[in-house]
Order: structure tokens, then sequence, then C-alpha cells
């Protein structure tokens, strides 16, 4: 029997119809570049003695990141209500990518910390011959030195501890079973901006329940540090997010007390 690698389950399979080869691409985006950024940590390795990676490593991934996560995200709200199994599939590549992508974008990239400072961390936790003389300097912000290496070990360490195949297996799976289902050729654009209305009177819509559970589990992991983390992660806002775990951990006692 051949083993089947990451690589080999990366490639779009030639019998899905175009819709849904273009939705497989970009769930599996987030995985190429979490690899990519494995594979530079591995060749810095051999160079430094260590695992590692350059500032222009960091900005160049980082850049890229930002672009992956609103790459899934647009497949996840295409099939969501269409494709359940794909919808889950590609939440768990979401979840398990970001604890990769999420400190490089928003700890990293979007913390608008010193330039010194990054180079501070990567001289003092990589001991990396391009660090410049002058970033041991005593006036750096300490502060901001610790933040970036604690920043820097989880893009490390969890984009070389990756393992993608379980993943990919699940999202053929779901894909497979689900391509019969009509999705178009093209992303669908984005609605249109119309006329604010009047709020109808009476209860508001329900909430989508599925998405509630998700934030809900993920928040269960202890993987994020606070709201503002998770938040960041499912491109919500820290209120929403609180007010979304409050309300699935109001219904799970419920449901918890009614089985009983």
């Amino acid at each position: 029997m051949s083993v089947i690698s990451a690589p080999q389950l990366l490639v779009t399979p030639k019998g899905y119809p175009p819709g849904w080869q273009r939705v497989f691409e970009d769930i599996v985006s987030p995985i190429n570049l979490v690899r990519d950024i494995g594979h530079q940590v591995g060749i810095n390795s051999l160079r430094f003695g260590k695992k590692c990676l350059s500032v222009e490593d960091l900005w160049l991934f980082a850049r890229k990141a930002i672009s992956v996560r609103q790459r899934i995200q647009n497949a996840l709200n295409e099939v969501d209500g269409v494709a359940e199994k794909t919808w889950r599939a590609g939440c768990e590549i979401r979840t398990v990518t970001g604890f990769v992508l999420h400190p490089l974008i928003e700890d990293i990239y979007n913390a608008h910390l010193s330039w010194d400072a990054l180079l501070a961390a990567l001289y003092e936790k990589y001991s990396t011959s391009t660090a410049p003389r002058f970033v041991r300097s005593k006036q750096r912000k300490r502060v901001e030195v610790s933040f970036f290496a604690s920043a820097l070990d989880r893009v490390i360490e969890n984009s070389c501890g990756l393992r993608p195949i379980p993943l990919l297996l699940a999202l053929r799976d779901s894909i497979s079973a689900e391509k019969v289902i009509d999705l178009p050729d093209t992303a669908p654009r984005a609605p249109a901006i119309t006329k604010k209305t009047k709020r109808r009177r009476g209860r508001p819509e329900d909430t989508n329940r599925r998405e509630d559970a998700q934030i809900f589990d993920a928040w269960k992991t202890g993987q994020y540090r606070g709201y503002k983390d998770l938040a960041s992660q499912f491109q919500k806002k820290c209120r929403e997010v609180r007010r979304i775990i409050d309300r699935e951990s109001k219904r799970r006692k419920i449901a918890s007390s009614a089985d009983h």
C-alpha cells in the first residue's frame, strides 16, 4: 500500500467541478503557507544552528497570511449552510492553522511595535548573525522584546508541528460527498451596499448556532489568551465574541439540565 504524502493531498483533484476546485484551493491555502513557514525555519536552522526566522521572512509571511486568512474565510462563507461537511472540515483547518497565522498577523505584523525591538528579539532569542550591533542598546524596551520573542516562538513551533494529512483527508472526503452541489465557477461578489432600512419590530432573527458552537469550542481549547485573540481569529468584534460564548454556554447548560 502506497503512503500518501501531504504534497499529494494539496494538489487540487481533477474530478472536482470548477467551483469546488476554487473552494478547495482557498481552504487549503493556509496549510500551504504554514508549510512554507516551517520549510523556511528548517533552512534557517541549517544555516544558523537554531530554529529561527529573519525579519524579512516574518514580514513576507505576515503579508501572505493576511491574504490567506481572507481566502479561507470567503470560502467558508460560501459553503456555510450549503455544504455542511465541507464547512466543518474547513473550520477545523482554519482553527489549526490559526495557531500560526494569528500570532504572525496580530502579534507581529499589526502590533506596531518598534523595528528595533523586533531585531532585538531575534538577536537575543536566536543569536542570528544578521542582527546589527545597535539592538543591544540598553535603551531598548525589554517588554516589547519579550512580546515579540513569545510570538516568534509560537509561530515557529506551531509551523514545524503542523500535521496536515488528517485535515486534508477529511476535507477531500467532505468535498467528494458534496461536490454534486452546484457552486459558481468564480467567487461570489460582495453584496452591493443598499440604503439602510428601519429595523422591523419583534423578535430578532436567530443567531448562527453552528458558528456559535465553533467559537465556543475554540475558546475552550485554551489556546487563546483572551477574547481579543479569539475575535481576531474569527474576524469578529471582541464584544460580539464575548456574547457568543455566553450565549452558547447558556445553551449547553440548558441542554445538559434537560438531559438529566
